[in-house]
């Protein structure tokens, strides 16, 4: 997939906002997959709020169930497309 399937599939599962990069300043386990395919986009398809944010790395961490659905219907929008 290439930026516009990704943009598209934002659209569709969040609506009309703004689809922009963003940078990730800690090591993720994206490194590892750079090696298997010639581009690699590192998307959290997630609406991040502070109670998301205390839960990252934490005791118990975990994902909202909203941010949950959030992700599996932007990963099937995206595949559909494919």
């Amino acid at each position: 997939p290439g930026y516009a399937d990704i943009e598209a599939s934002i659209l569709a599962v969040f609506g009309p906002i703004a689809s922009v990069p963003g940078l990730t300043i800690a090591a993720t386990d994206a490194r590892h997959y750079a090696k298997a395919a010639d581009a690699a986009y590192r998307i959290n398809p997630f609406k991040v709020t502070n109670d998301d944010i205390a839960r990252f790395h934490g005791i118990d961490e975990r994902l909202s169930l909203e941010n949950l659905e959030h992700g599996v219907n932007f990963y099937g929008a995206l595949i559909s497309k494919q």
